[in-house]
This record gives C-alpha cells, structure tokens and sequence, in this order.
C-alpha cells in the first residue's frame, strides 16, 4: 500500500528535521552531549517509523553537509539514527513509560556507537578493540545525556508534540 503525505505532514516533517539538525549544531562544541536521542524517541512515538525515518535521511544529509563529512561516513550514522526509531516502534512500541525509555534510549545509543564501529575497522582498517576503548567516554557521554534528556524533557515534548499535531490536523466535514 502506497502511503499518501498530505501538505501538513510535509510541514511537520520540515519542522522537525529542522529542530534535529539545529539542536545538534547548537550543541555540537560538547562531545556528544545532544538532544537527538530524546527527540527521535519522541518523534518515533508520536510520528510512527516511516514520517521519523524521513525525519533521519534529513537530518544525516543536512549534517554531513554542513560538517563537511558527506560521503561514506553517512552510512553508519544513517543505520545508527535509524536504529531509535526501530527499536522504539517495536520493542518499546507499548510503552509511554518515562523511566522505560530512558532505558531504550541506553539501547538506542549502544547501537548507534556500534554502527561506527563496524564503519571504522572494516573501512579505515582500525582495531577494533581499541576503537571501541577510545569510543568509549564518548559513548558513555552520550548514554548519559540522553537518560537526563529524556527523564526531563520526555513529558513536556510530548504534551508539547500531542498539542501541534492536534491543532494541525484539519477536520474534514
């Protein structure tokens, strides 16, 4: 079956890519403190898989364009990111679950850092095991900041998302 995307989820799916990638950016000058796992956690249960994964391929163009990285570095994180929204809409699709997701999104970083991996020691030719040691503070950093991000900010983004995307949608009479 075809899905059909009407003016209004074209809208929101700008939106929201656009606030992905400038929270990023924002943040980019500290190590892998970021607000993307928390933001693709709620885009995945409040969007769905499919409007979220969009929402990615946005998003991994748009910085590694900025970053100057636009190449074959896109496939790893393109899989890393996709990984939230997979994880989120099977294993955690039941769950609203504050304290649950922030333990998702300890899985939704694990995965991401190791799609980095395989991308380092199969392409560049790194060790592995020492690869994934130097990685570690920052896979670490970011576990860390996304368990706080998503504790806090979960509940008011998605009474904040719930209410956009009620107001948004047109009734048809």
């Amino acid at each position: 079956m075809r899905r059909k995307f009407n003016i209004l989820d074209i809208c929101l799916i700008s939106i929201l890519s656009t606030i992905l990638f400038v929270q990023e950016q924002a943040l980019s000058f500290l190590p892998n403190i970021q607000l993307t796992i928390l933001l693709l956690i709620l885009y995945s249960k409040k969007l769905g898989f499919v409007k979220t994964f969009i929402v990615i391929i946005i998003h991994v163009v748009l910085d590694n364009i900025f970053m100057g990285s636009f190449g074959p570095i896109m496939i790893p994180m393109l899989i890393g990111w996709t990984f939230v929204p997979i994880i989120i809409c099977t294993i955690f699709r039941k769950t609203n679950n504050v304290f649950l997701l922030s333990l998702a999104s300890i899985l939704c970083c694990t995965t991401y850092s190791l799609s980095f991996a395989g991308y380092t020691t199969i392409i560049m030719k790194y060790n592995l095991r020492l690869y994934l040691i130097a990685d570690l503070p920052f896979t670490l950093l970011l576990i860390g900041s996304s368990i706080l991000s998503v504790l806090i900010l979960y509940i008011p983004l998605s009474k904040v998302m719930d209410y956009i995307t009620n107001k948004t949608i047109i009734k048809e009479n």
